[in-house]
């Protein structure tokens, strides 16, 4: 009994992670369309504008993506531990994302939260792992 609040506690952890990535991926796309309003990306030549747009736009797209069906998964978890492969292979993509955010974004304080975010869910991911083994 002592473990399944174990269990539970990690998952609702995760869930509060699920949705930060979210909401940060939201935010991330809302801040994709600022300088299309703005025009700051007009010393840009149209065609690298454009490779901007579509880039940022998969990253915050990525994030709420990532979210969502981390929250849904975690939903179904202690009822069908198998989601824990899946699971697994979400908060992996998330590790490289989060790493390769500091790497090239290492002043950007939104690459930070994101990174942060990140680790959070694998560790979470990987201590769920390890409860269930």
């Amino acid at each position: 009994m002592n473990k399944m609040k174990h269990v539970n506690s990690w998952i609702s952890f995760g869930k509060w992670i699920a949705a930060g990535l979210l909401i940060m991926g939201i935010i991330h796309d809302i801040a994709t369309f600022t300088p299309l309003i703005q025009e700051i990306l007009v010393g840009l030549s149209l065609e690298k504008s454009d490779v901007v747009i579509c880039f940022s736009l998969g990253t915050g797209t990525s994030l709420i993506l990532c979210g969502l069906l981390i929250f849904f998964l975690l939903n179904r978890f202690e009822r069908y531990r198998f989601l824990i492969t899946p699971l697994m292979t979400i908060s992996i993509f998330l590790l490289i994302f989060g790493i390769l955010s500091l790497y090239y974004m290492i002043h950007n304080p939104f690459a930070w939260v994101v990174s942060v975010l990140c680790f959070l869910m694998f560790g979470i991911t990987l201590k769920l792992r390890a409860i269930i083994d």
